[in-house]
């Protein structure tokens, strides 16, 4: 079963982060909590974990990338 990673939420005066260097490659055995690679903001480095024990099958997103922040909005 594959498992998607997604960045941590981002505070809500931030709106983008860049990933730094990855610290493991493709090919690699991961354990859950294992920090794949860190995400910048102007205000602090956040740890992006691996949710899952396993093997990492791919990186969509190369160390450089901007991720965004994605908002949801609720209403009851």
């Amino acid at each position: 079963m594959l498992i998607e990673v997604k960045a941590p939420e981002l505070s809500e005066s931030v709106q983008s982060g860049s990933l730094l260097e990855w610290r493991k490659q493709v090919g690699d055995t991961v354990s859950r909590d294992e920090t794949l690679t860190d995400l910048e903001t102007d205000k602090v480095i956040l740890e992006v974990a691996a949710p899952a024990a396993g093997i990492l099958k791919e990186i969509r997103m190369p160390a450089g990338s901007e991720v965004k922040a994605k908002r949801c909005n609720w209403s009851t």
